[in-house]
């Protein structure tokens, strides 16, 4: 126990703390705080475990849940995440993510699924690819979806039954982010996979 104890820093006189986050237990007798023990400069856009800190209010920063921490939503989408604005720069470049630096990556296991910064050195998910097209004619079926960032191979897989059985299926040829195979009579379900 002490003064100017906080899950981030203690003290802060006059800086500037931004996209920043806690998640640490905190305890002390004075000028304690989930994100900060005592700052006289500004703090924003930053965020701290309400379960983890032991804290359900501070005066800086936002408190989010531990779920709500290790959610990229929380970082990245502005219309989910009270607190957040402007959104931090993720590998992918997430939801309203506009910058290109890729600064932070997340995912289920490194950081024990908190943030990390990507000097760091861990591995970051390919995001599934988006706006995913079937387009049919009398002899074939093709696919079209949008570039996935740092993607380079996909693959398409198919099953009859949309919950179970799914397989690569090789029957197709790619061309940049389509992949088209011969249409044939049995009712298909399909998916497509980034990888790198």
């Amino acid at each position: 126990y002490g003064w100017w104890v906080g899950g981030l820093f203690g003290t802060s006189f006059g800086g500037t703390v931004i996209n920043c986050f806690s998640a640490s237990s905190v305890a002390g007798d004075a000028y304690v705080g989930s994100l900060v023990g005592y700052n006289d400069g500004y703090v924003y856009n930053s965020f701290w475990d309400t379960q983890v800190s032991g804290w359900t209010s501070t005066n800086l920063g936002t408190g989010k849940t531990t779920a709500q921490m290790k959610d990229i939503r929380t970082y990245t989408d502005l219309a989910w995440s009270p607190g957040l604005s402007p959104a931090w720069d993720f590998y992918g470049n997430q939801n309203d993510d506009t910058g290109n630096e890729d600064i932070w990556g997340i995912n289920s296991t490194d950081n024990d699924g908190y943030p990390f910064l990507m000097w760091q050195g861990y591995s970051v998910p390919l995001y599934a690819p988006e706006n995913v097209l079937i387009i049919t004619n009398e002899s074939s079926i093709e696919l079209s979806w949008e570039e996935v960032y740092g993607a380079t191979s996909y693959k398409v897989y198919s099953s009859a039954d949309p919950y179970s059985g799914f397989e690569e299926d090789t029957s197709g040829t790619f061309v940049g982010e389509s992949w088209s195979a011969p249409l044939t009579d049995v009712k298909k379900f399909y998916y497509v996979k980034a990888y790198n």
